[in-house]
């Protein structure tokens, strides 16, 4: 109750009423409030928002679903830069993505969307990487630092050094969205 994970009410359960009838009964209910635990962080319901923009979007206006990914993803990782308090390590980690840098690389050591992007990583990898340089966009961050570089137990994203000359980072290209 003090969680807000269920609701007490009091309430007479049989038919008497007046003197003598006893005190209401106590009982519980589950209250509205969402509960999640999650470990890797995930954020499927980030990816559900931006996914359900982005249908919104082709289906009211015609916009090509890559077009309207990209926007929607963009949308989203402008939205938590311009909400967080910290810069943009620590809004990617407050996306879930917990960067690590190493070497002026950062490498986002988790992907918030494991599932999706197992099971379709053109689009899902698309996203994030459309999300990861939104933030860097309204950090005032070059977004070309924010690279394609799939490798195992991560995400496919990766944040070469910023600046001329900086280790670098294999960059690939958005693969299209079929």
């Amino acid at each position: 109750v003090d969680d807000e994970l269920l609701v007490a009410e009091f309430r007479r359960l049989g038919t008497r009423r007046g003197p003598g009838a006893g005190r209401p009964t106590k009982l519980y209910r589950r209250s509205a409030r969402e509960f999640e635990v999650s470990l890797p962080e995930r954020r499927y319901d980030l990816a559900a928002s931006v996914l359900a923009a982005a249908a919104e979007d082709t289906l009211g206006h015609g916009t090509h679903l890559a077009d309207a990914v990209r926007t929607a993803a963009a949308a989203a990782g402008t939205h938590a830069a311009r909400t967080c308090d910290g810069d943009v390590l620590a809004t990617l980690a407050g996306l879930g993505f917990e960067p690590r840098t190493d070497a002026g690389v950062t490498t986002l050591v988790n992907c918030p969307f494991h599932r999706l992007a197992t099971a379709h990583p053109a689009l899902t990898c698309g996203m994030s990487l459309d999300l990861v340089r939104a933030v860097l966009d309204a950090r005032d961050e070059p977004t070309d630092r924010a690279v394609l570089n799939p490798g195992p137990d991560r995400c496919c994203v990766v944040l070469r050094a910023p600046g001329p000359g900086a280790a670098s980072a294999q960059g690939q290209d958005v693969p299209p969205i079929r």
